[in-house]
């Protein structure tokens, strides 16, 4: 899934196992309210830029 509903997979594609389709769209929709995907990206980009992974383009 991607923030914004661009280019990703449809929510009705989620996998039965995680439950109905709304319901993963709805808990998505509070952790991104609540910021909880922030710390995990920022660190992941931290420690991937420091190891030389992460290619910063800017335009």
């Amino acid at each position: 899934m991607t923030p914004g509903g661009g280019g990703g997979a449809s929510w009705r594609d989620v996998p039965e196992r995680h439950g109905p389709w709304q319901t993963c769209y709805e808990r998505y929709g509070r952790w991104d309210e609540n910021g909880i995907w922030t710390d995990p990206l920022a660190a992941i980009q931290v420690r991937e830029d420091a190891i030389g992974n992460v290619e910063w383009i800017l335009g």
